[in-house]
């Protein structure tokens, strides 16, 4: 009896036991299972992730273009600022440095104009004053050859008055010799000017004007009376003088005349000479 019930219960025992490995090992495919689903989820959210890292990182490529693209776009409108207020800086520049070239050529203009009409007016007065002094001397000259407009009979007398004052040293005072030395002074003047004239065109390698030649050299726009007169006290008398000068020869010219350095050149007197031939 006590072997049946041993029996008995090791075999219950026995079941128990087999049953419960058994639920265990049904336990053990479910977790199994349950890991395996877990590895392909976490897998899957790998994936997923990835993905999404991926268009994470193509959003911050996207808004890292349109950054570049809006900071691009701001530059270039800056850029095209700046070249606009260059331009403009630029045109008001020329503006400024024309007017300025405008202003300063009025000015000389202006001083050339002044020195003219100055020398001219002085000239002029110069000229009046001679006038009256001549119109002065014509009238004293007058009465002098009426005071010396004697008898016949009194020849004699003033012969031997001459003969007496000879012989004892004195001089016998003429008007007409002190107008002559007078004209004699004058012409020296002149004989000298034409000399140093001549000597500045030699100097300086200009052909000298042909006798009698005179051109109107104030056609040359820059060249009024006073310039021409200083150009003529050298000895330029012709356009195709001036024609004929070097870029050497007109600032020669320039320093003689006391002109304006480059003047010349600016007014470009030579190419004005050259078609008024």
């Amino acid at each position: 009896m006590l072997l049946g019930a041993f029996i008995i219960g090791f075999v219950m025992a026995w079941l128990l036991r087999n049953a419960r490995i058994k639920a265990m090992q049904e336990a053990g495919l479910k977790l199994k299972k349950k890991v395996r689903n877990l590895s392909e989820l976490q897998e899957n959210m790998e994936i997923e992730h990835m993905k999404v890292e991926e268009k994470l990182q193509g959003c911050q490529k996207r808004v890292s273009n349109m950054v570049l693209k809006e900071d691009l776009v701001k530059s270039q409108a800056a850029l095209r600022a700046e070249k606009e207020r260059s331009m403009t800086a630029r045109s008001s520049l020329t503006e400024i440095e024309n007017a300025h070239e405008a202003l300063k050529k009025e000015l000389e203009i202006k001083i050339s104009q002044m020195i003219s009409q100055e020398e001219a007016t002085r000239l002029q007065a110069e000229a009046n004053r001679l006038k009256v002094f001549n119109a002065s001397l014509q009238e004293e000259l007058t009465q002098l050859k009426g005071n010396y407009e004697i008898p016949p009979s009194t020849i004699t007398d003033e012969r031997i008055m001459e003969e007496n004052a000879f012989e004892e040293g004195s001089e016998i005072q003429h008007p007409e010799s002190d107008l002559t030395e007078a004209a004699g002074k004058a012409e020296a003047q002149v004989e000298a000017a034409q000399e140093k004239a001549y000597s500045f065109l030699q100097e300086a390698g200009i052909r000298t004007a042909q006798s009698g030649a005179k051109d109107d050299l104030k056609l040359i726009s820059g060249v009024g009376p006073f310039i021409e007169d200083k150009l003529n006290n050298i000895g330029i008398y012709t356009f195709e003088q001036i024609a004929s000068l070097s870029v050497e020869q007109t600032e020669k010219i320039t320093e003689a005349i006391e002109f304006f350095p480059g003047r010349i050149q600016r007014d470009d007197w030579v190419g004005q000479a050259r078609r008024l031939l």
